[in-house]
């Protein structure tokens, strides 16, 4: 049987979704990732929200693999409340 999810299982990732797996150009392993819509906690009127203001990428050096420098880069989403107050 075949296993969808090998990638996330060989670099020990839970609950992502992995985008794409590129290199860049110095060689090094860029692996695109980002977790999925849930809802969310308004930090300040404490309403559960799941509506995306906007996405900022983040990217994490992680330790090499296969003899390359690995870098994930995160899709991180901002949330928007109906207070009107955006978060992380």
């Amino acid at each position: 049987m075949l296993y969808i999810h090998s990638t996330e299982k060989l670099l020990g990732l839970k609950d992502v979704i992995i985008k794409k797996v590129e290199e860049d150009n110095e060689g090094n392993t860029e692996i695109h990732l980002e977790k999925p819509i849930k809802p969310h906690a308004c930090p300040i009127c404490g309403e559960s929200t799941i509506k995306v203001h906007d996405y900022r990428n983040q990217r994490i050096k992680d330790i090499p693999a296969f003899g390359k420098q690995t870098v994930l880069i995160l899709h991180k989403r901002r949330y928007k409340c109906e207070c009107g107050k955006c978060f992380y």
